[in-house]
């Protein structure tokens, strides 16, 4: 029995269309496939090259010698979804709006109930303000320029908690305490600025935050300070 074949595409979610692949580690196989759910047999349709997907679909691979399945059946769902739209900001700057929060916590706390330690404008997200090495938070908002509408992954690496929205939209929750964690979130976005909002906080050891991004051509990356804005 052979490993079951790797699905793979950009991202799991996709505004127009995406492209699939099917591959295994073995050479001396073949892979079928199947868009209906069932399972693939040695009469489903041989993977030749990407597969390319302009709906919902759940597709279901297998890997086959000599005319017998060696591999148990492999799924994965890739959903189309309407993008976000952009909104109209007047007078946009370049840089990030923060605020920063002194307080001994598990998790992130409300910052709207908390005395206001200092705020300003940064070009990225981090905290070279920080007046402390622990107990302390931030809180970033501004905007985040989108070149093309598509499907985007953005991600937060966080030590200790860490929550990042688009919009109202709370797309990564990484709160509570814990050392260096990625999480990751998926989204559809039109072209255009669009809100983003990152909460963090530290309560002591060490210390990090990382915010990245992916998706329409553009290599998993930290954020660059060339498409970040605040509102005057």
């Amino acid at each position: 029995v052979y490993e079951p074949p790797e699905i793979n595409a950009e991202l799991e979610i996709f505004v127009d269309d995406v492209k699939v692949s099917a591959v295994s580690e073995r050479e001396d196989v073949e892979i079928r496939y199947t868009l209906d759910g069932s399972v693939p047999n040695v009469n489903s349709v041989k993977i030749e090259g990407p597969i390319l997907l302009t709906e919902t679909i759940v597709i279901s691979a297998r890997c086959f010698k000599n005319g017998e399945p060696v591999s148990v059946t492999a799924q994965k769902k890739f959903t189309k979804v309407q993008p976000q739209p952009s909104v109209d900001v007047s007078n946009a700057a370049p840089g990030l709006g923060y605020e920063y929060f002194v307080g001994n916590w598990n998790t992130l706390p409300d910052f709207n109930e908390l005395n206001l330690v200092k705020k300003g404008v940064v070009s990225t997200f981090g905290f070279p303000l920080s007046d402390q090495q622990d107990y302390f938070g931030f809180r970033y908002m501004g905007y985040i320029r989108i070149d093309r509408d598509g499907a985007f992954a953005f991600y937060t690496d966080s030590d200790d908690g860490s929550k990042l929205y688009i919009g109202d939209k709370l797309l990564i929750d990484n709160d509570g305490i814990h050392g260096m964690e990625e999480k990751r979130g998926l989204i559809a976005l039109c072209a255009g600025l669009h809100p983003i909002r990152v909460t963090y906080f530290e309560r002591s050891g060490m210390e990090g935050l990382k915010i990245c991004y992916k998706g329409q051509g553009i290599e998993k990356q930290s954020i660059p300070d060339s498409v970040l804005f605040h509102k005057k």
